[in-house]
């Protein structure tokens, strides 16, 4: 799933722990082209599962291989 860290009604981290509380492993990639220090911490949590925005649909694809894993 792939979730903007910041949403209208809320940090997009509480989201993704709320989505991994109810689907333990799934995977989320995180997003933001607001790089506000309030939300570093936020990012360096998520750094392995983060793409910065803009982003081209290769480096999105990379990223969502990367966070996937190899394909079976």
């Amino acid at each position: 799933m792939l979730i903007d860290l910041l949403l209208p009604d809320g940090r997009g981290e509480e989201l993704g722990q709320r989505i991994d509380a109810m689907n333990h492993g799934a995977a989320l990639l995180y997003m933001s082209g607001c790089m506000d220090p309030d939300l570093e911490g936020e990012r360096a949590a998520t750094d392995h599962a983060f793409i910065e925005k803009p982003f081209t649909f290769g480096s999105l694809a990379e990223k969502v291989r990367l966070l996937l894993g190899p394909a079976t």
